[in-house]
């Protein structure tokens, strides 16, 4: 007799979970989509029980962090928890009742993370760092970190993104950017990007540098090595270029991610999409 809770990660990368998702505006119950600097928005997360035992109350924890690869509780907002009770081999959806009040420091762009606990299925082995939202090594916690920008083709567009270290000890680490990869139908529809289609690999560039201005050489479609001292974030910054142009009803995708001692330990991915001349995303013609 046991409990196996789960939030799904995402696939092929686990930090595009598709069981976390937001709705903009003042209705919990409304249509998925991108969330909007200045407004509200509500988190929803599903949580599956693989276990053959039903739990009862067992409590979802919500957060929200600025643009960054991998993520700390120290370095997120708690928005808020949930209590929701799950049958075994069944599922729920589970809404948070606070809403997220949208800033205007990132415009929006911000990470989601969810994790799902109870005494009856205790994260094991216990964290070597607590303050790690650690997605990948723990079936009952998932991230979102994905989300859209508008590119011009003539202006291009940047973002950035912090690589946070831990108050232990300095972190050393390897960034990397790629540009590719399609999205599942579901996942569009969750960006609100429903009728889009890929624009194909060459159609965007992207690199790293350490900064919009920076003197320091970039790295296009590569690597930066980083030291990020104890208790600190460091900012990257990925700059995106389309010379060709994205039409109105593509998109591409980048994929930044964060790497030490031989494996992903955070990614962040977006979606880029033709901006019109007041940044606003064109509209899909039918």
């Amino acid at each position: 007799m046991s409990v196996q809770l789960v939030v799904e990660d995402g696939s092929p990368n686990w930090w595009e979970s598709t069981s976390i998702w937001v709705v903009p505006g003042s209705d919990p119950n409304g249509s998925p989509g991108v969330p909007v600097a200045g407004q509200s928005a509500y988190l929803w997360a599903r949580v599956r029980n693989d276990g053959d035992t039903d739990v009862s109350a067992a409590q979802v924890d919500f957060w929200i962090a600025n643009p960054s690869l991998q993520i700390r509780k120290s370095t997120a907002t708690h928005i808020g928890s949930a209590y929701v009770d799950v049958p075994a081999a069944g599922s729920q959806d589970v809404l948070c009742l606070v809403p997220w009040h949208v800033t205007f420091l990132n415009g929006g762009h911000e990470c989601a993370v969810v994790e799902v606990s109870s005494p009856a299925d205790p994260l094991a082995p216990t964290p070597a760092d607590p303050d790690v939202l650690d997605a990948p090594a723990y079936r009952q916690i998932a991230q979102r970190n994905l989300s859209v920008i508008n590119v011009m083709a003539r202006a291009g567009a940047h973002r950035m993104i912090g690589v946070n270290a831990g108050s232990r000890a300095d972190k050393e680490v390897e960034i990397a950017v790629h540009v590719g990869g399609e999205l599942s139908r579901e996942q569009l529809a969750l960006l609100g990007l429903e009728g889009k289609r890929h624009a194909g690999e060459r159609r965007l560039t992207a690199q790293l540098s350490r900064g919009p201005q920076s003197a320091e050489p970039r790295a296009r479609e590569g690597k930066l090595q980083l030291t990020v001292p104890r208790g600190t974030s460091v900012p990257v910054y990925v700059e995106l270029s389309a010379a060709e142009g994205l039409g109105p009803d593509e998109y591409a995708v980048i994929h930044v991610t964060e790497h030490a001692h031989g494996r992903v330990i955070g990614g962040y991915t977006t979606v880029a999409v033709r901006g019109d001349d007041d940044g606003r995303a064109a509209e899909v013609k039918d």
